[in-house]
């Protein structure tokens, strides 16, 4: 025991003259953390919350995102999200990556909170430009899916590629996410392809059947109207019946005489 305590207060000491910046509430935080992990300490998670609270309190932003993974975790404090959230966002605002990481997390899985991609999207990439690469990975992911963003191939591709080139855990995930994309990518552009050329197709039919419409259309040969004669002037007939002798001994013969009016 006080052998670890000699070595956490050497390193303490080392420090301190390299940071300008380094004051009371880091080495807090450091040998809390020694607590935690039970490395060159007794392990103690009480001891070590002790100390990080110690530290957020004072405004320390490592701090305040190590207080508020032990109420997550119920680590020396019974679990509590309420207070896991305050103290990440506290830390959050003092452009923690890793605690804007751990809230982009919350909010995508609803751990801890109504889930909520937007959210979800809104850390992420706050973390991702404090160099976070699993955000990285996780805003190249959201833009892939079209979740909490517009769906955009190319900008979930230029994650991906932010997230290889600052390396880390997540680059084997973003190579292959990258690789699924490019497919993805040349799939929807041949699929566009052929809605164009289904529809031009379709067009070209359609002005053809209009086409053979019309002349059809002009072929169609209109009832023929004969042409009206004169009237006829009408006329009346008259015939009288008469008999007619060729002498006088003989018989009378019938003889019909016309005459029209």
């Amino acid at each position: 025991m006080k052998l670890g305590l000699l070595i956490v207060f050497l390193i303490i000491g080392f420090c301190s003259p390299v940071r300008a910046e380094w004051d009371q509430s880091d080495a807090d935080v450091l040998v809390g953390l020694h607590y935690a992990t039970g490395d060159i300490l007794p392990q103690s998670y009480e001891a070590a919350v002790k100390l990080f609270r110690k530290a957020a309190e004072e405004g320390n932003a490592e701090g305040q995102y190590l207080l508020g993974l032990a109420y997550r975790n119920g680590h020396g404090v019974p679990k509590n999200y309420n207070e896991a959230i305050k103290w990440l966002k506290k830390s959050a605002a003092q452009e923690h990556p890793e605690a804007q990481n751990t809230l982009g997390l919350f909010y995508y899985t609803g751990e801890g909170v109504s889930q909520n991609y937007q959210e979800s999207a809104r850390w992420y990439r706050k973390a991702a430009m404090n160099g976070n690469q699993f955000s990285m990975y996780s805003m190249g992911f959201l833009y892939s899916a079209g979740l909490g963003v517009s769906k955009d191939y190319l900008e979930g591709n230029r994650w991906y590629q932010k997230a290889i080139d600052t390396g880390g855990d997540s680059t084997e995930a973003a190579r292959q996410q990258l690789a699924l994309n490019q497919k993805s990518i040349i799939s929807e552009q041949q699929a566009l392809e052929d809605r164009k050329q289904d529809s031009t197709e379709k067009i070209e039919k359609l002005l053809e059947k209009i086409e053979e419409n019309q002349r059809t259309q002009s072929t169609i040969q209109q009832p023929s109207i004969q042409p009206s004669t004169p009237h006829q002037k009408s006329s009346i007939t008259r015939c009288n019946l008469s008999y007619q002798k060729p002498h006088p001994y003989a018989s009378p013969s019938p003889v019909m005489n016309c005459t029209e009016y």
